[in-house]
């Protein structure tokens, strides 16, 4: 069972449960600990592990970036939405660089770009530079465009799913080397 599964499993959860509760699960099921570690988190969904992302949906998992030695600060279990891909490389919005409900304050704000189903629920987000970077309507998404080299990715990535995305933002995964963003 998947981290995000059991949290819906227990019976408390909804849709409007404060961070409070969020946290207090995760240490319900790491042991006490306050995080999650990315080895936990990949363990955790093994059947959402892929190789490949695809822009517009969302990922986590284990960099090392080239140049950590001189960076200031980096995300070493990046929770990402990536929107540019080539052959070496992505650009996406690492929301980890966010408090927890500035990422779903950011996540909200770009459901306008969502592509739904027949059922009216996201796939994926339509993401592209040219929209995302008019700062007077995305003032947060400065601070979160990382590019990723495919060479420094430590892991297989773990989609997440559209209906996760929320939750995901909630969950104290990130894991900063040198600091804290904010």
């Amino acid at each position: 069972m998947s981290l995000i599964d059991s949290l819906r499993a227990d019976p408390k959860f909804n849709a409007n449960n404060s961070q409070k509760w969020y946290m207090e699960k995760v240490k319900e099921l790491t042991g006490g600990k306050k995080t999650i570690t990315s080895m936990q988190m990949l363990a955790m969904h093994q059947s959402q592990l892929t190789t490949k992302i695809m822009p517009g949906s969302m990922y986590s998992f284990v960099y090392s970036p080239k140049h950590r030695d001189t960076l200031p600060l980096y995300d070493k279990f990046p929770l990402v939405l990536p929107f540019n891909k080539d052959a070496t490389s992505f650009i996406g919005l690492n929301l980890h660089y966010l408090r927890p409900l500035r990422r779903v304050k950011l996540l909200d704000d770009l459901m306008q770009f969502a592509k739904f189903d027949k059922t009216g629920n996201p796939k994926t987000l339509e993401l592209q530079w040219t929209y995302l970077q008019n700062v007077s309507r995305f003032p947060d998404v400065k601070m979160c465009v990382k590019r990723y080299l495919n060479g420094y990715v430590r892991s297989r990535f773990i989609k997440i799913m559209p209906e996760d995305w929320v939750m995901s933002c909630m969950l104290p995964t990130s894991n900063f080397a040198k600091g804290k963003p904010y």
